[in-house]
């Protein structure tokens, strides 16, 4: 069994399986409580801020109908590409990537912890004058979502203990050994397969609208 057909039997039906079944990278993870100088750990500055933006995927990729109802879903019920796209494209439902929306939350949650930070930054529409009721709503969003993606995804690893002269009780090992998605791959391929243009903040005649109450 090839390595895309192993990962498609444990997979949601998505585009991005393909990317994902590149082969798995053994990775040790650098997490000790003292790794200070990791700057993934540093307080809030505009390298940092950049760091988290490049791995966040914002863009919007395409799946097909079929792959739609594969998830569940009614496909007439969705946000679609464009008609005046639909030469370049296919008439086709646009999606976020998963991956993208996990670790927007995560660098939500991190900003959060930087509350006044970025609450004074007129480029953090998230924070700056947003009504703290939208905000923790957001925030409580995030941490759900990492709860669900965490307990979907066990951790089928382990981390050791030592001991260290003086020190009352041992010491974890949290630099651990995974076997790693291909998560550049992952990026690389969303980025490539994305949409360009600028798109409508508003609906086509002829696309479904729900309402506030009512919805998928």
């Amino acid at each position: 069994m090839s390595d895309q057909q192993c990962n498609s039997r444990f997979s949601v039906a998505s585009p991005m399986v393909e990317p994902a079944s590149n082969p798995r990278v053994n990775m040790i993870f650098n997490n000790s409580l003292t790794a200070g100088g990791s700057p993934w750990r540093q307080g809030p500055n505009e390298v940092v801020d950049e760091m988290w933006n490049s791995i966040i995927h914002e863009g919007m990729i395409m799946i097909d109908d079929d792959k739609v109802r594969k998830l569940g879903k009614d496909p007439t019920s969705f946000r679609r590409v464009p008609t005046s796209l639909h030469s370049k494209y296919g008439d086709k439902i646009l999606a976020g990537t998963e991956f993208g929306h996990h670790i927007h939350c995560l660098n939500m949650i991190r900003k959060f912890t930087y509350f006044d930070h970025y609450r004074e930054k007129a480029t953090e529409f998230d924070f700056y004058n947003a009504p703290m009721k939208l905000i923790r709503v957001h925030v409580d969003h995030c941490i759900d979502t990492l709860r669900q993606v965490l307990m979907c995804h066990p951790d089928e690893g382990v981390y050791l203990s030592y001991w260290i002269e003086g020190r009352k009780g041992p010491m974890a090992d949290f630099n651990t050994m995974h076997k790693c998605k291909d998560f550049n791959g992952m990026m690389d391929w969303a980025e490539k397969n994305e949409i360009k243009e600028s798109l409508s903040e508003y609906p086509e005649d002829g696309e479904v609208v729900w309402t506030r109450r009512h919805h998928p």
